[in-house]
């Protein structure tokens, strides 16, 4: 028997940045529950993009907390990011 606790894996939150009206990038988090705390809810992101013209002016920094904000608020108590360092600077 497989039960399904409230929160269950394979949720997804996909936060939008802007300047303006137009769509300059996007980040994707996964959240799921916690593997190593029972009842704990986390989530991880390793899916951000920003357009380079609107890079090196602190949206990624700005992207990071508004989204943390924003899964604190959905009960996410572990939150990890993790980027390539081979990446461009965002």
């Amino acid at each position: 028997m497989i039960s399904r606790p409230k929160f269950s894996w394979g949720r997804v939150r996909v936060f939008v940045i802007r300047c303006g009206s137009e769509h300059v990038g996007h980040g994707i988090w996964f959240l799921f529950n916690g593997m190593h705390a029972k009842g704990t809810r986390a989530a991880v992101s390793d899916q951000f993009y920003i357009r380079p013209e609107h890079r090196r002016f602190g949206g990624a920094s700005r992207w990071r907390k508004g989204g943390e904000k924003e899964l604190r608020a959905e009960g996410v108590e572990s939150r990890h990011t993790q980027t390539n360092p081979a990446q461009p600077a965002a």
